[in-house]
């Protein structure tokens, strides 16, 4: 594996929404072009993500000095790695530990730190296309006729799904079940993590369908449709009764090749419109307005980043693009008519979701027979948190395994590297659970060692992490603690 230098790219200056926000109400900052950055060898921009590390990773290819995925960290520092088990990558996404990306009848992971310690994991029928975390912890892909179940430990099922065609995008819904977006077929396949599977049809008459999805607020649910007409985008309501008249509204994009689309924290879709060289953004009811990006730069991909911002592959111009000030409107303040007594009251600030004070307490424990579930009891082993609005906890873990410290990485203990500094890495460990406060505060949550009925962890040293998500979809940052199981 070679690293190469950090590169940097002077900020090109691009035009903002502020009219449009305005519209909707006063904001903290516009969304504004913060800058656009080369990638390593010119590199192709593929699907990027947000690493648990906090910077976004994109796989590339074509790049002449055979790097095969790059870092990019939010002040626009890239970073490429060259590592064969990332070769040809191209869908890439999260489990809050490992970055997984899709490869031809593969999926590899690794650790942010240690992208040179890649793993390659046989997965008949992957189509090298986009990848997400499930609702049941495992990673989700398309394959021709089926989705593909990957677990975090590396193992693929196939769940055939007759007629699906061979899907490019996939969404995670607000109902638990994963949304597949076909080119090829004119519809969207929604997929339970049961494997039960049904179909809506977006663009009957047309020759070609969706091509990327998104999760929006509640069970809504956006694709873009490049080849469709009058629609480009457009809405489906989500839920286990998909049909014919499920889509509702959208926007037209005559020409625009809408493509990349992700839902931001300013509570809008964004697209990535290749041929019109801007993004899109459309609120869930249809609202739509534009940003340009430089010309011919071939926007194709989209994501959030950290700090309120999204991230954008360029195709043609072998770039990524940086847009900063996606957040959400600040409150609008309320004006007395000259009927009402003014009031001194300052409006009240939609509160922002977050989870903090966590930890397992004892932070050392026997394991037990229990189920893990929320509890007012302050006995026994437990998991602690304070949440600042309702949300849906996920709970995921990590073993730890004592390594050995190998320049910023800590790795496997072998006979080179024996003399080297103790330290701990963690593996993750299948499988996950969650709870759901109804109320802000502190919660508690009996743990045992178990995470379903029928698995659990056995003695040793662990890492949990806690992702909360709210009723609008948003995610607060997630929280680690560590803990260890003790022999009987």
């Amino acid at each position: 594996m070679s690293i190469h230098r950090p590169l940097r790219t002077a900020a090109l200056a691009g035009a903002t929404l502020a009219a449009a926000l305005a519209a909707a109400g006063p904001a903290s900052a516009a969304p504004a072009v913060a800058g656009e950055f080369a990638l390593p060898g010119d590199g192709v921009p593929k699907y990027l993500t947000q690493g648990p590390d906090g910077n976004v990773w994109v796989p590339i290819q074509g790049a002449s000095n055979g790097d095969d995925i790059a870092k990019i960290t939010p002040d626009g520092t890239v970073t490429g790695y060259n590592v064969p088990n990332l070769q040809d990558a191209t869908g890439i996404a999260s489990d809050g530990t490992y970055l997984w990306v899709t490869r031809t009848a593969a999926v590899s992971r690794f650790l942010p730190a240690n992208p040179a310690g890649a793993e390659n994991f046989a997965a008949a029928g992957v189509n090298s296309k986009a990848i997400t975390l499930g609702s049941d912890g495992n990673l989700w892909t398309g394959g021709t006729d089926a989705a593909i179940k990957i677990t975090t430990a590396g193992v693929a099922t196939s769940v055939p799904v007759a007629g699906m065609g061979s899907p490019e995008g996939v969404a995670a819904g607000g109902d638990g079940a994963l949304y597949f977006a076909t080119f090829g077929t004119q519809r969207v396949t929604r997929v339970t993590t049961a494997g039960a599977s049904s179909f809506v049809g977006i663009d009957t008459g047309n020759t070609n369908g969706a091509r990327q999805v998104a999760a929006g607020p509640g069970n809504q649910i956006a694709f873009t449709a490049p080849a469709a007409q009058p629609r480009d985008m457009g809405f489906i309501t989500g839920g286990a009764a998909l049909g014919p008249t499920s889509v509702t509204g959208g926007a037209v994009m005559p020409g625009a090749d809408p493509e990349g689309i992700t839902y931001a924290n300013d509570g809008a879709y964004w697209i990535a419109r290749f041929a019109a060289n801007d993004v899109a953004r459309v609120t869930p009811d249809g609202a739509f307005t534009t940003l340009p990006l430089s010309a011919a730069s071939g926007p194709r991909r989209i994501t959030k980043g950290a700090n309120n911002t999204l991230w954008v592959g360029l195709e043609t111009a072998k770039k990524v693009a940086r847009i900063t000030g996606v957040e959400a409107p600040a409150a609008t303040p309320t004006t007395p008519t000259p009927t009402q007594t003014p009031t001194t009251t300052p409006p009240t600030a939609e509160v922002a979701l977050a989870i903090t004070k966590f930890k397992v307490f004892p932070s050392s424990f026997k394991k037990g027979t229990r189920l893990p579930a929320l509890t007012q009891s302050k006995l026994g082993s437990q998991l602690r948190f304070s949440i600042t609005k309702p949300a849906t906890v996920r709970f995921r873990f990590a073993k730890g395994t004592v390594g050995r410290k190998v320049g910023s990485s800590c790795v496997k203990r072998t006979r080179q590297n024996a003399s080297k500094k103790r330290c701990v890495y963690y593996t993750a460990v299948p499988g996950s659970f969650t709870v759901k406060p109804a109320a802000a505060g502190d919660h508690r949550v009996r743990f045992q060692g178990h995470i379903t009925a029928t698995r659990s962890l056995q003695p040793g040293r662990y890492r949990v992490t806690a992702t909360a998500t709210g009723a609008d979809g948003k995610a607060a940052t997630p929280v680690k603690a560590t803990f260890a199981i003790k022999t009987s």
